[in-house]
C-alpha cells in the first residue's frame, strides 16, 4: 500500500520533511494542522504526514471469501513539527517507521470498492526520556508512559470519480480540528466565462479562487466531493489547496481542507446542498 500526496501541487508540503526520512522516500498523505492535547498541555501540530518506508514493506492476508483481513502490519512514517522537536530534545529517540496492527477490508458499492482500515501501535515510553512543550520547554518522561499513534483509512476506488460541475455550497455547524470554526461557509460557482470558482467565509472574511478540479463519486448512501483550488490571499499570493466534503443521508456532512501552507487547514461538520438548493 502506497501513500501519495492528494495533488501534485502541494508536494511543497513535503519536500522539508522528504529531506529528513531515509533516501527513497516518497511525498505521501498530508494532514491538516491542529492542537494536539495532553493533560496539562497543547501543543500545535504542524507538517503532518504519513509517508510510505520504501524498505520496510507491509504485510498482511486477506481472506479471498469475505475480502477482510485482520493483523495486518503496515509500516509507515508518521511526522510533523513535534516528531522533529522530539528528535532534538531526545537523540535517543527511535527514528524507524511505525509498525502498524490493522484490522480492515474491501467493501463493494454501487459505484465501485471502498477500502477500510483501522489499526494503531502502542509504543511503551522510557521513563527519563525527554519530551518536548510548547515554546521551546521540555519535560522528563514518568514512568508507565506510552504513545497510541493511529490509522483510520477509508480509500475509494479511483473509477468511482468523475468531473462534475455541480455548484455546491456548505455551512458548518461545527468545529472539530483546525483554523476554521463553525461561523465558515464554503461556495462553489461559475464565472460569465464558464470558470469554475469558489469563495470561503468564515466570520468577516472571504477569499475567492479557482477551481482546477472538481471530482463528484456517488457511493451507497454517500457523495464524496473531490476539488483541487488555489485561493488568493492578500499580497497577492495564492495558496494551493484540496477539499474533500462528504455528504451522508443521515447525520451531519463534514469538509476537510488542505492548504500548502496551512493557513486554510481545517475539518468541520455541517450541512452541504447543490445548486437546486436540496441535498446532495
Amino acid at each position: 500500500m502506497k501513500f501519495s500526496t492528494p495533488s501534485a501541487k502541494l508536494n511543497s508540503k513535503s519536500k522539508q520533511l522528504l529531506d529528513l526520512l531515509p533516501p527513497g522516500t516518497q511525498a505521501g498523505l498530508a494532514g491538516i494542522s491542529g492542537t494536539l492535547k495532553f493533560p496539562k498541555h497543547e501543543n500545535v501540530q504542524h507538517e503532518l504526514s504519513l509517508t510510505t518506508d520504501p524498505y520496510k514493506k507491509s504485510i498482511g492476508i486477506m481472506d479471498a471469501a469475505t475480502a477482510k483481513f485482520q493483523n495486518a502490519i503496515l509500516r509507515k512514517y508518521l511526522f510533523q513539527n513535534i516528531m522533529r522537536n522530539l528528535v532534538l530534545t531526545e537523540p535517543r529517540t527511535p527514528t524507524d517507521s511505525f509498525c502498524y496492527l490493522c484490522d480492515g477490508g474491501f467493501e463493494p458499492t454501487s459505484n465501485g470498492l471502498v477500502f477500510r482500515l483501522y489499526g494503531d501501535f502502542t509504543i511503551p515510553y522510557p521513563a527519563g526520556y525527554g519530551f518536548p512543550l510548547p515554546r521551546g520547554g521540555r519535560t522528563t518522561i514518568g514512568e508507565h508512559s506510552y504513545l497510541l499513534p493511529f490509522l483510520n483509512l477509508v480509500g475509494i476506488e479511483e473509477t468511482a470519480f468523475a468531473p462534475t460541475k455541480r455548484a455546491t455550497t456548505f455551512r458548518a455547524t461545527k468545529h472539530v480540528r483546525g483554523n476554521f470554526g463553525a461561523n465558515f461557509e464554503l461556495e462553489t460557482g461559475f464565472d460569465k466565462s464558464g470558470n469554475q470558482l469558489i469563495r470561503i467565509s468564515h466570520a468577516t472574511n472571504s477569499w475567492a479562487g479557482h477551481i482546477w478540479a472538481m471530482n463528484l463519486a456517488c457511493l451507497d448512501g454517500e457523495q464524496i466531493w473531490e476539488i483541487e483550488f488555489s485561493l488568493s490571499r492578500r499580497f497577492g499570493k495564492n495558496e494551493n489547496c484540496y477539499l474533500m466534503l462528504t455528504t451522508h443521508d443521515w447525520g451531519l456532512d463534514s469538509l476537510l481542507v488542505v492548504s500548502e501552507s496551512e493557513f486554510f487547514d481545517t475539518l468541520l461538520e455541517g450541512r452541504n446542498t447543490d445548486s437546486a438548493g436540496g441535498r446532495t
